[in-house]
């Protein structure tokens, strides 16, 4: 029986194999995509074509002047330099709205929008436009084992009619300009980049036709007969992001597919999830006649939500039934046919004729921006509710006293009543929006649920504000929490049908092939091809290859890869072999076991010293040309904690960089200046009290322990120091560092600087720390998750020291991810040869461009080669800051007992601040404690005896060594 029922269940996995396939081949047959010559130009021309509802007025470009002078039009267009203004004059008829319509194509774009300011009758607008971008190439190149990579992107400098965007709403709406009757002047200016404009129009804005006035303008037609149209979404023409991108999704439903081979397959949602992102399909149809579209895709970002589309057909969006589509939740992983349809549950139908046509989707937040301001102003509303009650209790809480609310602040109870209402209406309006419960915004019933809580004891209210507007626990973080799902519109798509059949090609697979998949799947995860899919750390210790480990995500990894395959193996004929770190403890392992690679990538900068102390890295000095390779495109001063005895063990990749980010509004409204030194800050502070708002110092934003990069710009910014000159005693009980010390207490003690700021990024969001100082990530969470501040906030380099000679110290550290070469491996030079080229100026800036344009302004490569970066697209003065910064980057040198003179110096300040100690005891005790553990630590390595006797010298000088050296190798050259 045991063997008659082996046989039976061979016979039929053999059966269900031969069934499977057969059933593969016939459906993929079936339902093979429409093959279209994709066709730049085309699709261009059709990307916003006029709709015919208004009357559109040309503007006279040979009138216009740019910076106030008379231009000259070539047969191009009329070429506008970023940051030239271009002025025009508009005679308008009739008083209305108008949209500003400008055909246009970049020259040299970059990766963003083409940011405007137009200014008219007085009001300034923050605007922008689409470019047109594409894949390199439509073939998609594969990897050593056959998955298909995401390609390259290229800018389509083509001419493309597009509506100016109003870029300071979330939606992304086009600029709606009321203009009087009479003339208007318009001034026009490009912010990021040199366009060239071919023309310029004024659209009056009216409504779009329903669909019952769209069909009684078509008329009767007659029947085409049946017909099936099939466009693979990933095979798109154009789109207006970069980061717009394919994604392969091992899911036998999808087309294409394969068990073992990862194939591009689907749009993925996570790319094309900000309002105002755009694509465009081209599709042909046999037969003029009416045609259903339908859409095979999935949704699902968040529980119970709701994404949103416009459709356009050649350029228009055809009826009103065509805007803000709604894709409903369709749960994890899953993908279903939607066929577009009205309200009433009847298929929409569009007119097509014989020929070639475009598709287009706009992503949009549709009903759900009316909800977005609506949160936006409650929560103002509590904030203000939470300012007013910080001043009546001059920003102290005290348990045991109560208020008489009625006398002292009368209107706090009933606006808070009011605001826990209006969110009631905002969840409301959710359900409404999706037809279910908007799970996504629970959040939203438990802050007015705490509204209520708060205003049913009026009298213990000022004591609460905390629970208002201030933490992570208060209600505006809570509702904050919801403002950012309410933007993000995430839709992925298989497939698009354009069809006039009676039934679409299933949406699903049979169990039989689910089954018959995983089976295959299974035994694949075997073979070792399946663990290099997934870049896994591997370890051959004959192989050719030179392998180097990385210590970032996937996505970094795949890029990467793209690039040493057509630029580095291509030039130097060696196989590199990238293989995804998972954490760094791994590494550690490796090196004691043996097993270590050639070269590692993205490691933590402060680990580096480790490795190099206990003679597991390379010193990159044994190179002769590294110095002055390093120094031409990176700053020295980042290799300092990276030095140990005058030896150089690995180069820093990726810097941070920390700069004063100020809300404009708010320091417009109070007067405020921007401050230049922390005398300034000392001086704005009782006027940001005042109003309950504070300063950020990033010793705020660390919870307990504080870290040497938020206490060494107080301590070197005074010009103390950690260590001793030899480096056998600290420094920190000398002069200028106790004063460094007294300055970095007293901005919490004497000047209430707030002493927890948990996230900077949501308190300077909601006003309630306008100013103070940040880092890259800080930077790229206001230009991409905060539309709402555009145009609000700026950066400054961070307030210092004044100098007797009128300079200012602003010492900061900046370093963040470093490379290195171990110690043992057999293939010195050609690890050298790599990290050189990893380094090297044309390489980081192919990789931050490749990055950022395949993944999304959030995959910002923050590189530290200085030459790299003048050429990222940053905007001008923020470029200029940045680097300013930079040039007062000073870096905190790692030493054997490095750890606890950095806890000691961090209990200083909690003892002095949080517990209300001396300062000078605080600083005797920490160098004491310090000094032991030099002498151990440095005993320990053989630098001295366990009294302190010095058996051989311990530097931490070495970069000063290494700039003399440098000085003199240039000198003798010379």
């Amino acid at each position: 029986m045991k063997v008659s029922g082996k046989i039976t269940a061979v016979i039929l996995i053999c059966a269900l194999a031969i069934g499977s396939t057969n059933v593969i081949a016939n459906y993929e047959q079936q339902y093979e995509p429409q093959e279209v010559q994709r066709d730049v130009s085309f699709a261009a021309s059709r990307w916003t074509a006029p709709d015919g509802s208004g009357p559109i007025q040309e503007i006279a470009l040979q009138k216009a002047k740019i910076n106030g002078e008379e231009i000259r039009i070539s047969d191009e267009g009329l070429f506008l330099k970023k940051d030239d203004f271009l002025t025009f004059d508009i005679n308008i008829a009739k008083s209305g709205v108008y949209n500003l319509v400008l055909e246009y194509k970049p020259k040299n774009a970059r990766v963003m929008d083409s940011m405007l300011t137009v200014k008219i009758d007085g009001m300034e607008y923050i605007a922008s436009i689409p470019l047109l971008w594409g894949d390199a190439q439509y073939e998609y190149k594969k990897d050593a084992y056959g998955n298909e990579l995401s390609p390259e992107q290229v800018s389509i400098e083509a001419y493309i009619r597009n509506p100016i965007i109003d870029h300071s709403r979330p939606g992304k709406p086009y600029l709606d300009l009321s203009l009087e009757e009479g003339f208007h002047t318009v001034e026009l200016t490009s912010t990021v980049q040199d366009l060239v404009i071919k023309d310029i129009s004024l659209v009056e804005k009216q409504s779009k036709k329903s669909y019952d006035e769209y069909m009684a303008d078509i008329g009767e037609k007659g029947d085409s007969g049946e017909g099936l149209v099939i466009i693979e979404a990933e095979k798109y023409t154009a789109k207006s992001d970069p980061f717009i991108r394919g994604k392969g999704i091992k899911n036998p439903a999808l087309y294409p597919y394969n068990t073992y081979k990862r194939l591009i397959n689907t749009i993925d949602d996570n790319s094309w999830s900000q309002a105002g992102q755009k694509i465009i399909w081209e599709f042909e149809v046999e037969n003029d006649g009416f045609y259903n579209i339908a859409f095979r895709y999935s949704q699902y970002s968040e529980v119970s939500k709701t994404s949103f589309r416009t459709i356009e057909i050649d350029g228009r969006t055809p009826y009103t039934d065509l805007e803000n589509v709604s894709f409903a939740n369709t749960g994890l992983y899953e993908y279903k046919n939607y066929t577009l349809t009205s309200e009433d549950g009847k298929p929409l139908t569009v007119y097509l004729e014989k020929g070639r046509h475009t598709l287009a989707m706009r992503a949009e937040i549709g009903p759900l921006e009316e909800c977005y301001f609506d949160l936006i102003e409650t929560m103002d509303k509590i904030s203000s509710v939470g300012m007013a009650l910080k001043k009546l209790t001059a920003g102290t809480n005290d348990e045991n006293r109560t208020w008489d609310m009625s006398v002292y602040l009368p209107e706090a109870v009933p606006e808070l009543e009011k605001c826990a209402e209006r969110i009631d209406a905002i969840y409301k309006k959710l359900w409404d929006i999706g037809g279910r419960e908007p799970v996504y915004a629970n959040n939203l019933v438990y802050a007015a649920e705490t509204l209520r809580k708060l205003t049913k004891v009026p009298r213990t209210l000022p004591n609460k504000t905390n629970m208002l507007n201030e933490g992570d626990n208060s209600v505006n973080h809570t509702l904050g929490s919801v403002l950012s799902k309410l933007i993000k519109q995430p839709l992925s798509l298989d497939r698009i049908y354009i069809y006039n059949t009676k039934e679409l090609p299933p949406d699903k697979v049979s169990f039989f092939r689910y089954a018959w998949e995983s089976v295959k799947s299974f035994f694949h995860s075997f073979l070792p091809s399946a663990a290099a899919d997934n870049y896994a750390a591997t370890y051959e210790k004959n192989s050719k290859e030179v392998q180097v480990w990385i210590n970032r995500p996937v996505q970094y990894v795949e890029v990467l890869q793209q690039i040493v395959d057509s630029d580095y193996n291509s030039k130097y004929g060696t196989n590199i072999r990238l293989s995804i770190m998972p954490n760094e403890q791994k590494l550690i392992l490796a090196n004691a076991s043996g097993t270590n690679p050639d070269v590692v990538l993205g490691v933590n900068y402060w680990n580096i010293f480790d490795f190099a102390i206990r003679g597991a890295a390379k010193n990159l000095l044994e190179f002769d040309d590294f110095l002055e390779f390093y120094n031409g495109q990176y700053n020295l001063e980042a290799l300092v904690p990276l030095c140990y005895n005058d030896n150089v063990y690995g180069a820093v990749e990726t810097q941070d960089f920390y700069v004063l980010f100020y809300r404009k509004d708010i320091l417009e409204n109070l007067g405020l200046a921007v401050p230049d030194t922390w005398d300034d800050v000392k001086t704005m502070m009782p006027q940001l009290l005042q109003y309950s708002m504070n300063f950020n110092i990033p010793l705020a934003n660390s919870l307990g322990f504080k870290p040497f990069s938020t206490t060494s710009p107080f301590i070197y910014q005074n010009k103390g120091d950690y260590y001793s000159d030899d480096g056998f005693s600290t420094a920190i009980d000398t002069e200028n560092s106790i004063e460094g010390f007294t300055e970095m207490t007293e901005m919490f003690k004497i000047y209430a600087a707030r002493q927890h700021v948990p996230n900077f990024y949501n308190s300077f969001r909601y006003g309630e720390v306008p100013i103070g100082i940040g880092n890259f990530s800080t930077y790229i969470q206001l230009q991409v998750a905060a539309p709402e501040l555009t145009g609000l906030w700026d950066i400054a380099p961070v307030p210092g020291e004044r100098q007797d000679d009128g300079s200012i110290l602003r010492y900061q550290t900046a370093d963040s991810t470093a490379c290195m070469i171990f110690e043992d491996t057999k293939k010195a030079d050609e690890a050298y040869r790599f990290l050189k080229w990893w380094l090297s100026k044309e390489t980081q800036l192919k990789y931050a461009y490749t990055l950022q344009s395949t993944f999304g302004p959030e995959f910002r490569w923050n590189t530290a080669n200085l030459e790299a970066f003048r050429e990222l697209p940053y905007p001008e003065e923020h470029m200029k800051v940045i680097l300013e910064q930079w040039e007062n980057q000073k870096e905190c040198p790692r030493h054997p007992a490095g750890y606890m003179v950095e806890r000691e110096v961090s209990n200083v300040w909690n003892n002095v601040v949080a517990n209300h100690k001396e300062l000078i005891e605080s600083i005797d005790k920490a160098a004491l404690n310090s000094n032991r553990e030099i002498i151990r630590k440095l005993s320990e390595f053989g630098f001295c005896d366990k009294d302190g006797n010095i058996i051989k010298d311990y530097s931490v000088q070495t970069i000063e060594k290494l700039r003399k050296k440098l000085g003199n190798e240039r000198g003798s050259n010379d």
